[in-house]
């Protein structure tokens, strides 16, 4: 059985299989954004807690939280917005525009001058998405499962960004329509996302599953795995820049670490959340991946409560594909 240390991997007994193939196609209805975010929020209850004694607050904290980011984004006019959208040539399903508020962002379906169907989404004052995104995108973000910005409309000055409109992970249908192998070719591709991002000097700063997408449209077997929502996201020099506050908005994907009273580091903190996202595919799948205690392990030391012990990615992505490829037993 292959092992995962502190930053490096010792592979026991290790035997070279026959990869197994991916045996059935997606299925299920592809939902809209629109309707995934609909439920997003139903969706993560089942893995935050909830009962405010028991969480310490957290629930009640992350409620202000919202509350406060839904405040910031209101105070802009919709109409307003509208009017930018369609002068930048974009149309939308029908005449009503009402943005909707998945977690804290507000976004909404489009179509694109050649018809494809888009994902329109206001940036929070403050945020460094956009300039994030165009970053990332120049550096080949999106071939290295990073959702692509395709478009900046400017507004009331503000911006809005274009994105595709893709199909969230936390959509039942689609959790219910995989089979074990394509399962651990996602998690290979998630964590494979957020290693580019580290590399390149970005920490997320809220990974979870609702910001994991999926594209169904290539027909691909498996789908392509995108990350997106860069609203918390910051430019790091390292392992070692050092933050203080939290910027999640889910607090039951937050490390331990992440404190308004003490710095932490911001790559190691995304290390944890990564870990609690890889663990999803695991325990909220209809199957588990191919191989489940190797996974379980991947999710348990990303988790480790010292962040000094969470072992690097590139470690991490090298045991996921192997598992994926059926060469570890």
């Amino acid at each position: 059985m292959s092992s995962i240390g502190s930053g490096e991997y010792t592979f026991f007994n290790a035997m070279v299989m026959d990869s197994t193939p991916f045996g059935i196609e997606i299925g299920g209805n592809e939902s809209t954004a629109t309707e995934i975010h609909a439920n997003i929020r139903s969706t993560l209850t089942e893995h935050e807690p909830t009962d405010p004694e028991a969480d310490g607050g957290t629930t009640n904290r992350r409620s202000r939280v919202t509350k406060r980011k839904r405040e910031e984004y209101e105070a802009e006019e919709p109409s307003t917005a509208k009017k930018a959208i369609l002068d930048a040539g974009y149309t939308f399903k029908n005449d009503d525009f009402e943005p909707g508020f998945p977690l804290s962002d507000p976004f909404h379906e489009a179509r694109a001058p050649d018809d494809s169907r888009v994902m329109v989404k206001c940036v929070r004052r403050g945020s460094n998405e956009t300039q994030i995104l165009k970053y990332l995108k120049e550096c080949g973000g999106p071939a290295h499962h990073i959702i692509e910005l395709l478009d900046v409309i400017p507004f009331e000055g503000s911006q809005l960004i274009v994105l595709h409109d893709l199909v969230s992970l936390t959509g039942l249908h689609i959790r219910m329509s995989l089979n074990s192998s394509i399962v651990s070719s996602l998690q290979t591709q998630f964590l494979e996302g957020v290693e580019y991002l580290h590399e390149h000097g970005v920490a997320h700063m809220s990974l979870n599953p609702v910001d994991v997408v999926l594209d169904l449209k290539k027909q691909k077997n498996p789908p392509i795995l995108f990350i997106t929502n860069f609203d918390s996201a910051v430019r790091v020099k390292s392992v070692d820049t050092m933050c203080k506050g939290s910027r999640w908005v889910g607090e039951w994907w937050i490390a331990p670490e992440v404190s308004n009273e003490h710095e932490y580091s911001t790559i190691l903190a995304d290390r944890w959340s990564c870990g609690r996202t890889f663990e999803f595919f695991r325990t909220h799948m209809v199957v588990p991946p191919l191989n489940e205690e190797l996974s379980e392990e991947i999710s348990r030391k990303l988790m480790d409560v010292n962040p000094t012990l969470r072992p690097v990615l590139r470690d991490c992505v090298t045991l996921s594909r192997r598992i994926e490829l059926g060469q570890v037993w």
